[in-house]
């Protein structure tokens, strides 16, 4: 058995990550920008395989940053990387507007269940904002 290692990322995780984004997003992803702002990402490692990441685009707007990407490989979800993974992010961007759209919303509803409750009420507060034009009919699992 080995630690899960949570870390910034640096150059010699980007390949790996690029894979990883080509074959559960979409192929062509480039990461290397991310080197820029490191400490507005999440690198998580199993021995040196790259088992999960986070991405955050900071300083958007004057008080926003977004995040970009955030994976983890299935045969490591349900069990908190994801969640540890996004509130490592909110925690770097206190006091600005986070924006994400997942479009993957049971993971994110997994993710965010295990938040503590003033975390899931902000967050919760920003979701309804942004889909508060949205049919009542529309299921948002984590309302």
């Amino acid at each position: 058995f080995a630690p899960i290692d949570y870390s910034y990322i640096r150059p010699q995780h980007v390949p790996a990550i690029n894979c990883l984004c080509s074959q559960f997003f979409w192929p062509g992803i480039d990461l290397t920008e991310c080197l820029n702002y490191p400490d507005f990402t999440c690198v998580v490692l199993y021995k040196k395989l790259v088992i999960g990441f986070a991405m955050m685009v900071p300083d958007v707007g004057f008080d926003e940053a977004y995040i970009s990407f955030l994976l983890v490989r299935p045969e490591w979800q349900n069990a908190g990387i994801g969640t540890f993974m996004i509130y490592h992010l909110i925690q770097t961007c206190m006091g600005k507007t986070l924006l994400y759209m997942f479009l993957h919303q049971t993971l994110l509803s997994h993710c965010i269940k295990n938040l503590d409750s003033n975390k899931k009420n902000l967050f919760k507060i920003f979701m309804k904002s942004i889909f508060h034009h949205l049919p009542k009919k529309v299921n948002m699992p984590f309302f």
